[in-house]
């Protein structure tokens, strides 16, 4: 007699959660190099809890597999009990319970996460205000969802007795349809939400293609979310083959929510994938071609400094897709300071000076270089 109810899962989840850790730590590594552990903001700290809560989901689950299962069984299974397998079956139904609050704290973290890369997107008044409400909505639905798990089976206890008195508390059956109304509610709000900053930025075909994937990453953890309720509320399909589509939605929503950042640390690692990926910048058509090529490329990749300011907007849209402000001129000319252009120059040359008085008087005025060709025409005798 087989011990696990559900042989595959084990190699499966333990693939999924290792590429979800490789992604978390990889943007917790470039988002420490970009910004310094003392600046890591909110949405860091959301992924990193949503991913301690992902491992013990997968541990909850596992450990709830090497014994004979939990108090979920089949008429012919509470026949055949013996107190060891009673004993087995009560230490599962526990890890059972231990996984339903490490999915939800899991899920709901990386709600939080993405709601926050919005807030940082998002800047008019009116979708700001639609954020507001979403968020509301998301508060409500977690709360909602904690308060159906703790009060659909009472006493507590019953969610481990081997067999259990109310059958709620071992199928989850009302706790699944509260769930789904609030997961899936939610995750269609948040996909939503999403839609309008991309469609307001100038993208190229390669930066569309790449958020096209997270979207559909996105409407995968909701068809996930829709299967795994099927699979608890379907009499017929009622058994432990829940367990994978919780872990496939759980995974997804980690890669999803941790993509964006990734994404932003790779270009800067990999300068290829920028020029690959960035819209073709606009041919200057005046005389001093170099010079502005100079100009637009420190303008398309901001330094360490500034960074942060465009950076924030963790999908990495061009940077012509913002208006240029005057703070962020001053941000320039504090950047082009600290790279050694200004008066300093001077003692290098008269090369080098020019080149400093020219980078100088840009900062402060938009230049306008004409040229002017100027002919000698011969006069005629009278």
């Amino acid at each position: 007699m087989s011990t696990n109810p559900n042989p595959g899962f084990k190699p499966e989840s333990w693939s999924l959660y290792s590429v979800g850790a490789f992604l978390v730590v990889l943007r917790l590594v470039g988002r420490i190099k970009r910004v310094g552990i003392r600046h890591l903001e909110i949405d860091d700290a959301l992924i990193t809890f949503g991913f301690v809560a992902y491992t013990i989901l997968v541990v909850a689950f596992n450990e709830m597999l090497d014994g004979p299962g939990s108090n979920l069984m089949t008429p012919e299974e509470e026949a055949a009990l013996t107190p060891e397998i009673k004993e087995g079956r009560i230490r599962g139904s526990k890890w059972v319970f231990v996984s339903e609050h490490a999915e939800l704290l899991t899920i709901w973290s990386m709600k939080a996460a993405m709601l926050v890369l919005y807030a940082k997107l998002i800047d008019k008044t009116r979708q700001r205000k639609l954020l507001w409400a979403v968020v509301t909505w998301v508060c409500c639905a977690f709360v909602g969802d904690e308060l159906a798990l703790f009060t659909i089976c009472r006493p507590l206890s019953q969610y481990w007795a081997v067999p259990p008195q109310n059958s709620q508390c071992s199928t989850y059956q009302y706790y699944q349809i509260v769930n789904a109304v609030f997961n899936i509610s939610t995750d269609i709000l948040i996909m939503l939400m999403g839609i309008p900053p991309v469609l307001s930025a100038r993208l190229s075909l390669q930066q569309k293609f790449i958020l096209g994937i997270i979207f559909g990453m996105g409407g995968f953890v909701i068809v996930a979310a829709i299967l795994r309720a099927i699979y608890c509320l379907v009499p017929s399909l009622i058994s432990y083959v829940y367990m994978n589509w919780y872990f496939r939605e759980a995974s997804v929503s980690i890669y999803v929510t941790t993509l964006p950042g990734i994404w932003v640390f790779l270009k800067e690692m990999f300068p290829i994938i920028q020029r690959l990926t960035s819209r073709p910048a606009t041919k200057p058509t005046n005389s001093r071609t170099g010079d502005n090529h100079k100009q637009n490329s420190y303008w398309n990749e901001p330094s360490r400094h500034n960074r942060s300011q465009f950076d924030a907007k963790d999908l990495d849209f061009d940077l012509d897709t913002y208006p240029i402000s005057k703070s962020m001129i001053t941000t320039a000319e504090t950047d082009l300071g600290s790279h050694g252009v200004g008066h300093g120059d001077s003692g290098h040359g008269d090369a080098d000076s020019t080149s400093s008085t020219r980078y100088e008087a840009g900062l402060n005025e938009i230049r306008c270089d004409t040229t002017f060709t100027v002919e000698s025409i011969p006069r005629g005798r009278p």
